[in-house]
């Protein structure tokens, strides 16, 4: 992934590198806590993160994240020190790894997992009609990213969030974002799994300049919203992922959203604010755009007494406030959208 002659510097994070001396420069002087390692980094720097579980505070501060810096690049998946011979079948071939194509991308073989369960007492079981048990004392985001610049977090598994007191405003009556919150300036997310987070999967809002959050081969599972860009100068860009079994899947408001290659299925809302698939709202055609291209919308419902136009109709759920959607090569339920390639989906129930 890089090339020949190209110098990337590198900080390594490994919770099981207690041996070290805790520098971050090699894989046996790890830093064991993230947060040293994005302290320490600057633009410029990897962040190589080694499987394990790493919570945003050891203090129980529900209000503290990994905050992602621009320029900045985080990546798990790594064994680290993880010995040979353990007996996890998922155990790297290699030990001690030297080039980021040899850790696993897979993020529940990869089991590098940003967690705030500070305290540990997450039920595991996920009710996306009740909710989850124990999340009240859990961090209320688990990873920022602010400032203008561009960064990626590749690798991980994102659970265990739980509102809180500042970012997107509140849609209904649901909590505010837990899983992962961009403020301002790009963030790349890809080879992710993000679920079980009490408010937000992924958000993205414009608080001082463009917001732009871009999902690449992730899964977005088992959240109060899968999804969601919200106010002014947003971009969402998703592809090639699988965003199901929340209770919505995508909410953009006042942005322009894109899916390709994705899916968007079984998302079932039982709160009567008649968002549940896809829905993107607004008052202009040019504050809003929406593409879907080669993906599927299909089984997500709504629990609702009252019916609003395309909005009503939740299997396909492509509810949207300006009627300027661009649709092509793809499945939608219960609407037979104009464009190339499309399949009509109005002849199932």
């Amino acid at each position: 992934e890089m090339g020949a002659y190209e110098f990337v510097k590198r900080i390594y994070v490994d919770v099981k590198a207690t041996a070290g001396d805790e520098t971050g420069y090699s894989w046996q002087h790890a830093y064991t806590d993230l947060q040293d390692g994005l302290a320490a980094s600057t633009a410029g720097y990897e962040i190589w993160v080694a499987r394990g579980t790493y919570l945003p505070s050891q203090t129980e501060d529900r209000d503290a994240s990994f905050r992602l810096k621009p320029g900045v690049n985080v990546y798990g998946g790594f064994g680290g020190n993880t010995f040979l011979g353990s007996g996890d079948p998922f155990d790297q071939a290699v030990y001690l790894e030297t080039a980021r194509d040899q850790r696993i991308t897979d993020p529940l073989k990869g089991k590098t997992i940003l967690s705030g369960d500070l305290l540990g007492d997450d039920n595991e079981g996920w009710d996306i009609i009740g909710s989850p048990e124990n999340y009240e004392d859990n961090s209320k985001i688990v990873v920022r990213a602010a400032g203008n610049g561009e960064r990626v977090l590749d690798g991980f598994i994102v659970q265990g969030g739980s509102g809180g007191d500042s970012g997107p405003s509140t849609v209904a009556t649901l909590e505010q974002p837990a899983g992962i919150f961009v403020g301002s300036g790009n963030l790349t997310v890809r080879n992710c799994m993000v679920r079980r987070n009490r408010g937000y999967g992924l958000a993205a809002e414009n608080q001082s300049s463009t917001s732009i959050l871009v999902i690449q081969q992730c899964v977005i599972s088992e959240n109060d919203f899968g999804v969601v860009g919200y106010f002014g100068s947003v971009e969402v860009d998703i592809s090639a992922s699988a965003i199901v079994g929340n209770q919505v899947g995508v909410f953009c408001g006042f942005g322009n959203l894109s899916l390709s290659f994705t899916t968007v299925s079984g998302n079932f809302n039982n709160r009567d604010n008649l968002l549940s698939g896809v829905t993107i709202v607004g008052t202009s055609a040019s504050a809003n755009t929406l593409e879907v291209s080669h993906s599927v919308l299909w089984g997500n419902y709504v629990l609702s007494a009252t019916e609003v136009g395309w909005t009503s109709t939740r299997r396909g759920s492509l509810g949207i406030g300006v009627e300027d959607a661009t649709v092509s090569h793809s499945l939608i339920q219960i609407w037979n959208p104009a464009g190339t390639g499309n399949l009509d989906g109005t002849d199932a129930a």
